[in-house]
């Protein structure tokens, strides 16, 4: 697998993969993701395509995995992290999404895997990763840290503008 960075031209295929992820995660009666069902997220992929922050993980030039990953925090990520303030240069990870048919492979490990190694040798050295998950989202929850990412704190009851929910906050450093 490798990583590269999406271009302001794939916005579709951004939104279309968001949009899958969000179907799948409705059909789990889940209402997380809600709003990408309804073009709401299209500001925000503008707005880290702008940035060069979407980032897309190929096999044979395949596009499998997405996620945004950036270093300004934005004010969901202060909401979370007040708490666990830290002067080592991070970068905040959200919406990993796999493919439609990429699910239950591996990939998201393997595409972490990837980012990771791929994080060591394009950002400043010693720069950590973040991330939010729902509390209750075992399978999840279990995937970031077989992934090397360590469990570094809760963010209780907090809105996220569909769900009231505990976010666990984890970190993977280098």
């Amino acid at each position: 697998m490798e990583i590269r960075k999406a271009l302001r031209h794939e916005e579709t295929l951004v939104n279309d993969m968001l949009k899958g992820a969000a179907l799948r995660i409705k059909n789990k009666q889940s209402e997380q993701w809600s709003n990408i069902l309804e073009d709401k997220e299209l500001p925000v992929i503008r707005h880290w395509l702008g940035k060069d922050s979407i980032y897309f993980g190929e096999i044979d030039q395949q596009v499998i995995a997405v996620c945004y990953l950036y270093q300004e925090m934005t004010d969901w990520d202060r909401e979370l992290w007040e708490q666990h303030p830290t002067d080592t240069p991070c970068l905040y990870l959200h919406k990993l999404t796999l493919a439609e048919g990429q699910t239950g492979k591996g990939l998201a490990h393997k595409f972490l895997s990837v980012l990771q190694d791929y994080v060591k040798l394009n950002f400043e050295s010693g720069t950590l990763i973040r991330l939010d998950c729902i509390g209750e989202k075992e399978m999840l929850n279990q995937l970031y840290q077989s992934s090397g990412f360590h469990k570094v704190g809760m963010t209780p009851q907090v809105y996220n503008g569909v769900l009231m929910a505990d976010f666990n906050l984890f970190e993977w450093r280098p």
